[in-house]
Protein backbone atom coordinates (compact mmCIF):
# COMPACT_ATOMS: atom_id res chain seq x y z
CA UNK A 1 0.00 0.00 0.00
CA UNK A 2 1.39 3.43 -0.94
CA UNK A 3 1.74 6.12 1.50
CA UNK A 4 -1.27 7.75 -0.25
CA UNK A 5 -3.66 5.10 0.21
CA UNK A 6 -1.96 4.78 3.99
CA UNK A 7 -2.98 8.47 4.31
CA UNK A 8 -6.21 8.49 2.85
CA UNK A 9 -7.12 5.09 4.93
CA UNK A 10 -5.61 6.92 7.97
CA UNK A 11 -8.21 9.90 7.14
CA UNK A 12 -10.97 7.96 6.37
CA UNK A 13 -10.22 6.05 9.59
CA UNK A 14 -10.22 9.44 11.68
CA UNK A 15 -13.66 10.47 9.32
CA UNK A 16 -11.82 13.36 8.32
CA UNK A 17 -12.86 13.17 4.14
CA UNK A 18 -15.69 15.86 3.17
CA UNK A 19 -18.86 14.41 1.32
CA UNK A 20 -17.19 15.14 -2.17
CA UNK A 21 -14.28 12.89 -1.26
CA UNK A 22 -16.46 9.94 0.09
CA UNK A 23 -18.51 10.06 -3.15
CA UNK A 24 -15.52 9.62 -5.30
CA UNK A 25 -14.05 7.05 -3.31
CA UNK A 26 -17.51 5.53 -3.76
CA UNK A 27 -17.07 5.77 -7.34
CA UNK A 28 -13.86 4.22 -7.27
CA UNK A 29 -14.85 1.40 -5.06
CA UNK A 30 -17.85 0.17 -7.09
CA UNK A 31 -16.61 0.90 -10.03
CA UNK A 32 -19.24 3.89 -10.80
CA UNK A 33 -16.85 6.35 -12.85
CA UNK A 34 -15.74 3.29 -15.39
CA UNK A 35 -15.34 5.01 -18.59
CA UNK A 36 -18.48 3.19 -20.88
CA UNK A 37 -20.53 3.18 -17.76
CA UNK A 38 -20.08 7.26 -16.99
CA UNK A 39 -20.70 7.62 -21.35
CA UNK A 40 -23.87 5.24 -20.99
CA UNK A 41 -25.28 7.63 -18.54
CA UNK A 42 -24.40 11.18 -20.26
CA UNK A 43 -25.74 9.23 -23.47
CA UNK A 44 -28.98 9.00 -21.40
CA UNK A 45 -29.39 12.80 -20.08
CA UNK A 46 -28.31 14.23 -24.11
CA UNK A 47 -31.45 12.21 -24.81
CA UNK A 48 -33.69 13.16 -22.24
CA UNK A 49 -32.27 17.10 -23.09
CA UNK A 50 -32.96 16.03 -26.85
CA UNK A 51 -36.66 15.20 -25.74
CA UNK A 52 -37.99 17.43 -23.65
CA UNK A 53 -36.49 20.14 -25.83
CA UNK A 54 -38.58 18.29 -28.92
CA UNK A 55 -41.47 18.22 -26.31
CA UNK A 56 -41.54 22.20 -25.52
CA UNK A 57 -40.74 22.82 -29.33
CA UNK A 58 -43.97 20.84 -30.65
CA UNK A 59 -46.25 22.59 -27.96
CA UNK A 60 -44.82 26.27 -28.21
CA UNK A 61 -45.48 25.81 -32.69
CA UNK A 62 -49.07 24.32 -31.87
CA UNK A 63 -49.29 26.65 -29.10
CA UNK A 64 -48.66 30.00 -31.61
CA UNK A 65 -50.46 28.79 -34.47
CA UNK A 66 -53.21 28.98 -32.50
CA UNK A 67 -54.19 24.85 -32.75
CA UNK A 68 -53.19 23.25 -30.05
CA UNK A 69 -56.75 22.65 -28.80
CA UNK A 70 -57.72 21.46 -32.84
CA UNK A 71 -54.90 19.17 -33.22
CA UNK A 72 -54.12 18.11 -29.29
CA UNK A 73 -54.78 14.40 -30.21
CA UNK A 74 -52.49 14.23 -33.38
CA UNK A 75 -49.72 15.86 -31.57
CA UNK A 76 -47.06 12.95 -30.63
CA UNK A 77 -46.68 14.69 -27.27
CA UNK A 78 -48.41 11.75 -24.96
CA UNK A 79 -45.91 9.24 -26.93
CA UNK A 80 -42.97 11.50 -25.85
CA UNK A 81 -44.17 11.74 -22.45
CA UNK A 82 -44.35 7.73 -22.11
CA UNK A 83 -41.33 7.39 -23.77
CA UNK A 84 -39.46 9.93 -20.75
CA UNK A 85 -41.28 8.40 -18.35
CA UNK A 86 -40.25 4.83 -19.35
CA UNK A 87 -36.69 6.23 -18.58
CA UNK A 88 -37.25 6.55 -14.88
CA UNK A 89 -39.23 3.05 -14.23
CA UNK A 90 -36.96 0.90 -11.78
CA UNK A 91 -36.57 -1.88 -14.72
CA UNK A 92 -35.04 0.41 -16.93
CA UNK A 93 -30.83 0.92 -17.57
CA UNK A 94 -29.74 4.16 -15.59
CA UNK A 95 -33.13 4.87 -14.35
CA UNK A 96 -31.86 7.16 -11.47
CA UNK A 97 -29.72 8.61 -13.66
CA UNK A 98 -32.94 9.70 -15.33
CA UNK A 99 -34.92 10.00 -12.41
CA UNK A 100 -32.21 12.36 -11.40
CA UNK A 101 -31.58 14.79 -14.63
CA UNK A 102 -35.55 15.37 -14.76
CA UNK A 103 -35.70 16.35 -10.99
CA UNK A 104 -32.52 18.30 -11.13
CA UNK A 105 -33.80 20.23 -14.16
CA UNK A 106 -37.76 21.30 -12.87
CA UNK A 107 -39.27 18.16 -14.70
CA UNK A 108 -39.23 15.23 -11.71
CA UNK A 109 -43.26 15.02 -12.18
CA UNK A 110 -42.19 13.49 -15.97
CA UNK A 111 -40.81 10.80 -13.88
CA UNK A 112 -42.92 7.23 -12.99
CA UNK A 113 -43.92 7.66 -9.40
CA UNK A 114 -43.65 4.60 -7.31
CA UNK A 115 -47.01 3.30 -7.30
CA UNK A 116 -46.95 2.74 -10.89
CA UNK A 117 -43.58 1.23 -11.33
CA UNK A 118 -44.77 -1.26 -8.99
CA UNK A 119 -48.03 -1.72 -10.77
CA UNK A 120 -45.73 -2.11 -14.15
CA UNK A 121 -43.97 -5.60 -12.02
CA UNK A 122 -47.25 -7.03 -11.49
Amino acid sequence: MGERAKARKSAEERGDLTAVQRVKRSAEIYGLNHPSIVGKRKQLMRELSQLLEALADTLVAAKASGTLDSVADTLPVDKQLKFIESKTKRSSPYALTARSYLTDNGYGRLCVSPEEDCESIK
